[in-house]
């Protein structure tokens, strides 16, 4: 995007100078201090903050919650004041592409083409085997007031190629990964785990709910052809 307009497309230092803007600024502008604010979600987020485009120009951050002494402030990069157009597409895969980190609980993937959204939350333990839970759209509100709910037959096999596709990474060659640093290749390898985990547990609950569903209409057409035998 920036190649060819604002800065040269030949020159690695200004890449490198867009990067660094991008990677720290707070939305479109830089905030010293705020800027260092890290990222997290759901119960781990203790901060709020008002749009930067208000029109006296001010920014106001306060506290969400108690916060204890000692504690890390931290402030969410995808459900922020000015992240309306995102906030429900904006999830870990987005935030590993943009800021280059694994975010820890919540997890959010959205796959719009395929129709695919989930999140996977820190639940009570016992619902699982690492007390996480899957939640789907139903809790939040889209632009056009639609709801996608629980993949289908298609979305779970989307989901298990997915999987697939992390899996070959293992495979990947010395020669072919030579380019790849250490830390780099270490947090693609946390991502891969992370991602694998969420999407096995939402193919779990997504086949519960498909099951159900299948069940459910099944017994539908039985109660319906008795009805039709009876009437004959």
């Amino acid at each position: 995007y920036f190649k060819g307009s604002c800065i040269s497309p030949i020159d690695p230092f200004q890449e490198h100078l867009v990067a660094l803007v991008k990677q720290r600024s707070f939305d479109d502008s830089l905030l010293p201090l705020w800027d260092m604010v890290n990222h997290a979600n759901g119960p781990h987020a203790n901060i709020k903050e008002t749009s930067l485009h208000n029109d006296d120009g001010v920014n106001i951050m306060w506290s969400s919650r108690a916060i204890q002494k000692g504690e890390e402030v931290l402030m969410s990069y995808n459900r922020c004041a000015d992240c309306k157009l995102v906030a429900n597409e904006w999830g870990t895969p987005e935030i590993l592409r943009d800021f280059g980190f694994v975010e820890g609980y919540p997890h959010r993937y959205y796959f719009e083409e395929e129709e695919i959204w989930f999140e996977i939350v820190d639940s009570v333990p016992g619902n699982d085997e690492e007390g996480k839970q899957v939640l789907w759209d139903d809790h939040i509100i889209w632009e056009d007031g639609s709801f996608i709910g629980p993949p289908g037959r298609k979305g779970i096999e989307y989901l298990r190629a997915e999987i697939d596709k992390f899996e070959a990474i293992e495979k990947l060659t010395e020669k072919e990964l030579r380019h790849v640093a250490l830390n780099e290749w270490n947090t693609i390898m946390r991502y891969k785990e992370t991602a694998v985990k969420d999407f096995r547990l939402a193919i779990k609950e997504a086949e519960k709910v498909l099951e159900l569903s299948e069940n459910y209409g099944s017994s539908e057409l039985s109660a319906d052809a008795a009805i039709s035998s009876d009437e004959l």
